[in-house]
């Protein structure tokens, strides 16, 4: 059974809500230069 989509104003309301999230930082000055050295 498939959920129904929400709203407009629910839709409106979720996004809103994601949107607050503060973006990633860049890595500091060090670990940049470091991260060639590091094998993940």
């Amino acid at each position: 059974m498939r959920r129904p989509l929400p709203t407009e104003a629910e839709a409106r309301e979720i996004l809103s809500r994601r949107r607050t999230r503060p973006a990633p930082r860049p890595t500091p000055k060090a670990g940049r230069a470091l991260q060639g050295l590091i094998k993940d």
